[in-house]
C-alpha cells in the first residue's frame, strides 16, 4: 500500500519500482487517520516529519495576535504537507493545519528520508530536484495569493482567485475546496460582505456558484475590471 501512495506523489514522480520497494524498507513509515476538525500540525510547532495526504482535505491557517485567522490554502489529496517547514532553517511550522473533513495522511521522517532513502548519487539527486520544484510551485502559488491581497475590492479579489485557478485547471467551473466562511478567510474579507458580494454577482451573470463549487461565464474575466 505505500509503494502505491509514493508512485502518486509529486515527491517520487519517475522513480522506478525497485527505488520505490528501496524506499519503502529503508524509511519509516506510518499512516494517520483523522476526523473533521483535527489538528494535524500546531502554529509554532517543531516539525521533523512530512506527509503525503492520501484522503480528506486539510485547511492551512494562520493565527495572528490580535485574534484574525486566515486561511492560507487548502490541502487536497497528494499534497506533500509540511515540507517547507521541514526543509526550512528554523524548522518551525508558522501555520497550523486543521482537518475540514476526515482523511489520513502517511507520515515519515524527513531526516530518514534524505538519509535512507537514496540508494545512489543519481537518485538522491533526482529527490533533490523534486523537492526543489514542489517548494517552488508552493511559493509561486502563495505569490499569486498576495497579487489577490493586494486588490481593494472583495469583487475584484474573487474574480482574481477564481481565474487563478479555472486557469490552472483548463476549466470554467471549479470546486474551490472552501465553503464561504472558509473562502472570506481566505480572502481576508468579511463573512457577510463576501456573502452580498457573491449574490450580487450571481444576480449579475458575473459568477454561479452551488457549494464550494463556482462557474466564471465565457468572456467575464476578458471584459471585467479585476483591480479596484
Amino acid at each position: 500500500m505505500n509503494a502505491k501512495i509514493l508512485r502518486t506523489s509529486k515527491l517520487f514522480k519517475d522513480f522506478t519500482d525497485e527505488e520505490i520497494l528501496h524506499i519503502t524498507r529503508s524509511v519509516n513509515m506510518w499512516r494517520q487517520r483523522f476526523g473533521k476538525n483535527e489538528f494535524l500540525t500546531h502554529q509554532g510547532q517543531s516539525v521533523r516529519n512530512i506527509g503525503i495526504l492520501t484522503a480528506g482535505n486539510l485547511v492551512e491557517e494562520k493565527y495572528h495576535f490580535d485574534g484574525r485567522k486566515q486561511i492560507i490554502r487548502v490541502l487536497t489529496p497528494h499534497f506533500i504537507v509540511k515540507l517547507e517547514s521541514v526543509t526550512s532553517s528554523i524548522r518551525t511550522s508558522p501555520t497550523s493545519i486543521i482537518a475540514n473533513q476526515a482523511g489520513s495522511v502517511l507520515w515519515m521522517g524527513y531526516d530518514d528520508l534524505i538519509r535512507s532513502g537514496p540508494s545512489s548519487p543519481k537518485m538522491a539527486a533526482k529527490l533533490s530536484a523534486h523537492i526543489a520544484r514542489i517548494i517552488s510551485d508552493e511559493s509561486i502559488k502563495l505569490m499569486y495569493k498576495s497579487d489577490i491581497l493586494s486588490i481593494r475590492t472583495v469583487r475584484g479579489r474573487v474574480l482574481a482567485y477564481l481565474s487563478i485557478v479555472s486557469e490552472r485547471r483548463s476549466d470554467q467551473t471549479v470546486s474551490i475546496g472552501m465553503n464561504q466562511e472558509e473562502f472570506a478567510h481566505y480572502l481576508c474579507v468579511d463573512r457577510t460582505s463576501l456573502s452580498h458580494e457573491l449574490n450580487l454577482m450571481r444576480k449579475e451573470g458575473v459568477i454561479d456558484f452551488k457549494g464550494k463549487t463556482y462557474t466564471i461565464p465565457p468572456g467575464v474575466i476578458e471584459s471585467s475590471q479585476i483591480g479596484g
